[in-house]
């Protein structure tokens, strides 16, 4: 860790150098799993890019009480829970490593406020069907990072399905033949088969054949684009991006709303319950193994957005 010279009143650092023996502890006291430590590096990257200036970081300005939980507020009302939840519990260890290795007075890491909810506390919201349009339509395909992400998003916006299931789709679970697409299960839950809308099998057909090419190493769909391409690993991958695309599209979201995958995946199953279908397939398309996850959504405001629901088009045989 290099101190800045010359300057008594602040023990400024290097965020990477910081982040390097951040990480060192982890595995060595901790013995974490390399997906852990990743998470860890994710988030903790997050706060001191947040509190730094440019590549350093003046410890003293993130050692505060009121800093602190301000920073806790302001990432809970832009992220959804999940996202949050792994924010303020690696803020947690951080801020006591810190104390640990003598970089603060004393162990700040109560100052972190617990998120509390009770069961079916809350309602919840996605990104409307307008925004959804505009981020898509405002993603520039003429590059291989451009193909990717609207590919990526056609897939969340169609089926709501979880950020875990885009890094996780290998190239055998389209199966273009059979015209669907399968979802391997994820935490906890079961598999989800859909049908392969031309909207996405079109925007899947353009990144592997002109973006993604062949990579015999790795057979999952998405790979990063820059240097040696590679698996998409830690959740923030997808969050990242989604707040970076809907940046440069001019939204922002309304508080409450994930920036995540999560605002997709309340807005498919806000469409499926305002469209009347059973909660059992709700539960189904969603990946619920036990339908209690899915009843959350039975506290929507039903008859009200009822009104703006378009009728489905009926088949003609």
């Amino acid at each position: 860790m290099h101190i800045i010279e010359g300057d008594p009143n602040c023990d400024s650092v290097s965020i990477e150098g910081m982040l390097n023996e951040y990480v060192g502890y982890l595995r060595k006291y901790r013995a974490l799993a390399d997906s852990s430590v990743g998470h860890h590096r994710y988030y903790t990257r997050y706060l001191l890019e947040y509190f730094g200036r440019g590549k350093r970081i003046c410890l003293s300005e993130i050692l505060k009480v009121k800093d602190i939980q301000a920073f806790a507020a302001e990432y809970a009302r832009g992220h959804g829970r999940g996202s949050s939840h792994g924010m303020f519990s690696t803020l947690r260890v951080f801020l006591r490593y810190l104390h640990i290795k003598g970089h603060a007075d004393c162990d700040l890491s109560e100052a972190v406020p617990t998120l509390h909810r009770r069961q079916l506390s809350h309602v919840p919201r996605g990104i409307s069907e307008k925004d959804a349009k505009q981020l898509i339509e405002s993603i520039d395909r003429s590059d291989d990072i451009g193909k990717r992400d609207y590919a990526i998003i056609q897939i969340l916006n169609t089926y709501g399905v979880r950020g875990v299931h885009i890094r996780k789709l290998r190239l055998e679970d389209v199966h273009w033949k059979e015209n669907r697409i399968v979802f391997m299960p994820a935490k906890g839950g079961k598999r989800i088969i859909q049908h392969l809308t031309p909207a996405v099998g079109n925007s899947l057909l353009d990144y592997l054949q002109h973006a993604r090419q062949q990579y015999p190493p790795h057979q999952e769909v998405f790979l990063t684009c820059m240097g040696t391409p590679k698996p998409l690993r830690l959740s923030g991958n997808i969050s990242c991006m989604i707040i970076r695309r809907l940046k440069y599209a001019g939204i922002k979201l309304p508080d409450g709303v994930s920036q995540g995958s999560h605002s997709f995946r309340h807005a498919f199953a806000t469409r499926m319950v305002c469209g009347q279908q059973p909660f059992k397939y709700v539960a189904d398309m969603l990946g619920h193994k036990i339908i209690n996850s899915t009843m959350i959504y039975t506290k929507i405001d039903l008859p009200s957005m009822r009104q703006a629901v378009l009728e489905w088009p009926e088949v003609s045989s």
